[in-house]
């Protein structure tokens, strides 16, 4: 949790970054160096090893939502699909999708609310701002 303070307050500051990233650019070799003017010391690549690091998996995590957001968009079609399918005036009862399958898109409806809700609530506690929050609330406590 510390650490994602400080790359939060160190991106905020500003100090981290002189250049933006290249996208795509997995190597980290554009990576720029502190702006402070302490890039040849030994903590000021450190850090900026650390900001490669943090830029990787942030890329990585990206790649990981997006993937998830086409499973996700796939299934959709899919259902809709389905419900076209039985809902249309061809099928044998018209108008009407079979008890099992009401009830399983009942459940699924449901479960996609909670999942919805529940990362609603999970990014809301681990956003940074949250951090910061809990960061300065620590901080003033002592």
């Amino acid at each position: 949790m510390g650490s994602s303070i400080n790359r939060y307050l160190q991106w905020k500051s500003g100090k981290v970054w002189s250049k933006s990233f290249s996208a795509g650019d997995d190597s980290c070799n554009s990576c720029s160096e502190l702006e402070d003017g302490k890039s040849h010391e030994r903590s000021g690549q450190e850090t900026n090893q650390q900001m490669c690091n943090y830029k990787y998996q942030l890329e990585q995590e990206v790649k990981k939502l997006q993937q998830q957001l086409q499973e996700e968009t796939d299934l959709h079609l899919a259902l809709a699909s389905v419900v076209e399918h039985f809902g249309s005036p061809s099928s044998s009862s018209p108008g009407k999708l079979p008890d099992k399958a009401q009830e399983l898109l009942y459940s699924i409806a449901i479960l996609e609310i909670t999942v919805a809700k529940l990362e609603q609530e999970f990014f809301y506690k681990f956003s940074p701002q949250t951090y910061l929050i809990e960061a300065l609330k620590i901080f003033i406590d002592f």
